[in-house]
């Protein structure tokens, strides 16, 4: 049996609920933290080693819960898990503050890329703007070179588009 496999055998959805701070209904269903709800969802199956939301569709065993919760790989769930739980399952593994680190790291890149995708919002809505204002008018109707400056700005923003959705690839 594999650490993954053994992990699922010995660690249930209850103590997932209590370790990282889920508190149930008397149903046994908790808010999903996976989508935004007010009435819980999330509930568990098969003797308390699966879960299901029927809100958002999300499901799977415990390592699946701790990957979306933390936004984590399937190893670095694995090793969180061991090492939370305390169970020594993998030789040689991080210590605590590696997986610490590494849930760090994907934040500051979860931020940055939300950052980006705000930033990169609002250019277009700003393009959008300036694009429909410039359909709608012409030249001869504006007056203190406003057209051309707008003109150029639209450029700019089409470039700075283009050069933040190519750092993406």
């Amino acid at each position: 049996m594999n650490t993954a496999e053994r992990i699922k055998t010995v660690v249930t959805m209850p103590d997932i609920y209590e370790k990282y701070g889920f508190e149930p209904n008397r149903a046994g269903f908790i808010v999903c933290p996976f989508h935004r709800e007010d009435t819980p969802s999330l509930g568990i199956y098969r003797g308390g080693t699966t879960w299901h939301c029927f809100g958002c569709g999300a499901g799977g065993s415990v390592i699946d819960f701790v990957m979306r919760l933390f936004s984590l790989s399937f190893r670095q769930a694995v090793v969180r898990i061991d090492n939370d739980f305390g169970l020594r399952l993998i030789p040689g593994k991080p210590d605590a503050r590696k997986t610490v680190e590494i849930v760090k790291e994907r934040r500051i890149q979860e931020q940055e890329a939300k950052r980006r995708q705000e930033q990169l919002d609002k250019l277009w809505k700003r393009y959008a703007i300036i694009d429909r204002f410039l359909s709608t008018h012409l030249p001869e109707e504006e007056s203190g070179g406003d057209f051309g400056a707008l003109l150029g700005e639209l450029d700019r923003l089409w470039w700075r588009i283009e050069e933040m959705t190519q750092k993406r690839r």
